[in-house]
């Protein structure tokens, strides 16, 4: 019974959407599938690579040796009125540690 009165439902909706010319009108439901979203990568812009800078390395300054041609005084500074530290012999070599701004005493 309760089949006879769904049929009977279908049938009158069926006939109530026919048009004037006699054909059936849009009863179906067309189902269209939503598309999925798909993933985009989104572009991460290049880091940018740094450019190498030079790099200068100073050039040692090589020692000056110093020979005595003949016997000196050593002083704590440039000139007599320093006091005496030590002495060299003729012959006797060391290392030029400085020199004052004229150039005069090593």
């Amino acid at each position: 019974m309760i089949r006879l009165i769904f049929l009977t439902i279908v049938s009158l909706a069926l006939i109530s959407c026919q048009s004037s010319t006699g054909a059936l009108g849009s009863l179906i439901a067309t189902i269209t599938p939503t598309p999925e979203p798909t993933a985009t990568a989104t572009p991460v812009p290049p880091t940018p690579t740094p450019e190498p800078t030079a790099t200068t390395t100073p050039t040692p300054i090589p020692d000056v040796i110093a020979t005595a041609l003949f016997s000196a005084n050593l002083r704590q500074g440039p000139g007599t009125d320093y006091a005496r530290v030590g002495g060299v012999a003729i012959g006797e070599q060391f290392i030029v540690i400085g020199k004052n701004e004229q150039g005069n005493w090593w």
